[in-house]
């Protein structure tokens, strides 16, 4: 269904997919497409809500305002604007909540590329509304591309899962410029983004890691996990699968 929420004077939209038979304990999972596109076209690209069923849980894709390459998603780092998309992706979470009987300790946000920009940033604010984030082919960092320069002091742990290519141009593993957009947008090393978010969620101890086929798993356990998953010569992609592992993951 389309849902239509009017936030701070504009009336915002967005696609929700509620699964025939809810879990008895039904959680929100809210799916941000990336600089282009829209809530409806990441229902299709990322199948997610067969992970929906599965869970029997409740997915939600927002649209953002004026997407493009240089608008959409107010993130950290990229393209300011002047909608409070932190107030609405609050306002929508606790309407679904209420809407649909959801969990509320059971509602998290995931994101692609600026989204994913987006779902770091919501997680360093709304962490007393959100349990958890994961992000795939995003970053955390200021404008400079310095992770430490971005304010982020979560009220609490949240679980965070991040999923990227080890040969993603667009944003790189080892930080920098995009090749798509060199003179935009800097990004952070993505062991530094790892990094900010041990330290915030008290992961002190070495990770578990494992292999499963050419994604490489890192785990750390602390007050809330932090998880990495890179997938080897993978690009700047939503990855077959990613849907899944996001599920489990925010499922526990």
């Amino acid at each position: 269904m389309q849902l239509r929420i009017e936030h701070a004077g504009i009336t915002r939209t967005c696609r929700v997919y509620r699964p025939v038979r809810l879990s008895s304990r039904p959680g929100l999972v809210v799916l941000l497409h990336g600089a282009v596109g829209s809530g409806a076209e990441f229902a299709v690209d990322t199948r997610f809500d067969g992970d929906a069923d599965r869970l029997g849980w409740v997915a939600a894709y927002p649209d953002a305002l004026n997407p493009g390459p240089f608008g959409g998603w107010d993130t950290f780092a990229c393209c300011p604007n002047e909608y409070d998309d932190v107030g609405f992706i609050a306002a929508l979470v606790s309407q679904l909540v209420g809407d649909h009987a959801i969990d509320p300790h059971l509602a998290f946000v995931a994101g692609f590329s600026r989204g994913g920009m987006m779902a770091h940033r919501l997680g360093c604010e709304l962490s007393g509304l959100l349990a958890g984030i994961a992000v795939v082919a995003g970053n955390m960092a200021d404008p400079s591309g310095d992770v430490d320069g971005v304010p982020c002091a979560p009220t609490r742990p949240i679980s965070v899962l991040i999923i990227h290519g080890s040969d993603d141009r667009n944003v790189p593993v080892e930080g920098g410029t995009s090749a798509d957009y060199p003179d935009q947008v800097s990004y952070a090393p993505l062991s530094d983004v790892v990094r900010r978010w041990r330290r915030s969620n008290g992961c002190t101890k070495f990770a578990e890691v494992r292999q499963e086929g050419d994604v490489t798993i890192r785990r750390w356990e602390g007050d809330a996990p932090v998880e990495l998953r890179l997938v080897v010569g993978g690009g700047h992609e939503w990855f077959p699968g990613a849907g899944t592992a996001i599920a489990d993951f925010f499922a526990g």
